[in-house]
C-alpha cells in the first residue's frame, strides 16, 4: 500500500489512504526535523538538519514504525528498513555532506594556490651605453614570464619570454665591459638536466637588444638565491646559496674568467638555512 510521510516539530505522520493518518510521538532531542505538517517529501529533505549519515539514519530507523493496514489501536513493531523515505532521505544526506566537504577542500587548494603571487621586478640602469629600466613581470593570459628594456634616451625597447618560472633578477657588470647585465633566476631543464631546477642564466644589453650571454647554469651545488656584490677591487661577484644536502647550505662566489663564471671561494657551508639565508645577505 503507498504511504506519504510528513514530519513536524514532535510528531510523524504516516498516511495510509485518503483520510486515514496515523501519527505517533517522537521524544524532543532524539531526531528533530524542523518541517511543516503535510510537506512534500522534497521539503522534508530539504529542511533536514546536516547531522552525520550515521547516528542520524540510525536515530531515524528507531523513530519509524509500521503504520496499521487498519483503523483502531495497534502495536508498535520494527522499523520498516526497506522503507523508501529512509532511502531517499540516506542518500540525500550522503551527498549534502559531500558537497560542503568538497566545497572545503576546493577552498583550501585555491587559497594554497592564490597564496604566493607571480614574481615581478623592475630595475633602473644608467651606464654608458643604456640608459632605462629592465622589467620582468609575467602575463597571465599567454602563461609567460616577458622580460623587457626600454632606453629612455634613445626610445629602444626589446622583449623576451619563457614559459619557465621566474624567482629571482639582479643587475651588474658581470663581464666587466663597462655595461650592466642581466642576471635571471629561473626553475627549468636543460638539455643535460632534465630535472626542474632553479638555474642562473646571463642577458646582456647589446644596443638595445637583450642577448645571452652566459646559459651555462651549473654551479658547485644546486642554487637557492643569489646575489650580485662588488669584491676590494670593485669587480662585480656573484655570491650565491647552494643547497649541499637535505637541510645543509653553503655560500660561494663566483667571477666572470674568459668565457663564463667560475668558483673563487667559498663564505661557509653545513649552514642551517637561516644562518646561510643571512650570511647571503650580509654585505
Amino acid at each position: 500500500m503507498h504511504r506519504d510521510c510528513f514530519v513536524s516539530r514532535d510528531k510523524v505522520y504516516v498516511g495510509c489512504g485518503p483520510t486515514h493518518v496515523v501519527s505517533w510521538f517522537v521524544p524532543p532531542g532524539q531526531f528533530h526535523l524542523d518541517s511543516r505538517l503535510h510537506c512534500r517529501l522534497l521539503d522534508l529533505v530539504k529542511t533536514t538538519p546536516l547531522r552525520p549519515f550515521a547516528s542520524a539514519l540510525g536515530r531515524f530507523r528507531r523513530q519509524l514504525i509500521k503504520p496499521p493496514t487498519v483503523s483502531g489501536n495497534f502495536e508498535p513493531s520494527a522499523c520498516d528498513l526497506e522503507s523508501p523515505t529512509i532511502i531517499l532521505i540516506s542518500c540525500m544526506e550522503i551527498f549534502r555532506l559531500m558537497r560542503y566537504w568538497v566545497i572545503f577542500y576546493v577552498f583550501l587548494i585555491c587559497l594554497a594556490c592564490n597564496n604566493k603571487p607571480p614574481f615581478s621586478k623592475t630595475i633602473s640602469i644608467h651606464d654608458s651605453s643604456f640608459t632605462g629600466e629592465v622589467q620582468v613581470e609575467k602575463i597571465l593570459k599567454l602563461n609567460k614570464y616577458k622580460i623587457s628594456i626600454e632606453n629612455s634616451v634613445t626610445g629602444g625597447t626589446d622583449k623576451i619570454f619563457t614559459p619557465y618560472e621566474i624567482f629571482a633578477m639582479e643587475t651588474g657588470d658581470i663581464n666587466h665591459d663597462g655595461r650592466t647585465d642581466i642576471c635571471l633566476g629561473i626553475i627549468k631543464p636543460t638539455p643535460f638536466d632534465s630535472l626542474l631546477k632553479r638555474r642562473l642564466f646571463i642577458f646582456q644589453i647589446d644596443n638595445d637588444f637583450i642577448r645571452p650571454l652566459w646559459l651555462g647554469s651549473r654551479l658547485v651545488y644546486p642554487l637557492e638565491e643569489f646575489v650580485i656584490e662588488k669584491d676590494k677591487e670593485n669587480h662585480t661577484t656573484i655570491k650565491t646559496m647552494e643547497r649541499q644536502g637535505l637541510k645543509t647550505y653553503c655560500i660561494n662566489v663566483y667571477e666572470w674568467q674568459s668565457f663564463g663564471l667560475t668558483y673563487i671561494a667559498e663564505h661557509g657551508n653545513m649552514l642551517s638555512y637561516s644562518e646561510a639565508h643571512s650570511l647571503l645577505k650580509k654585505k
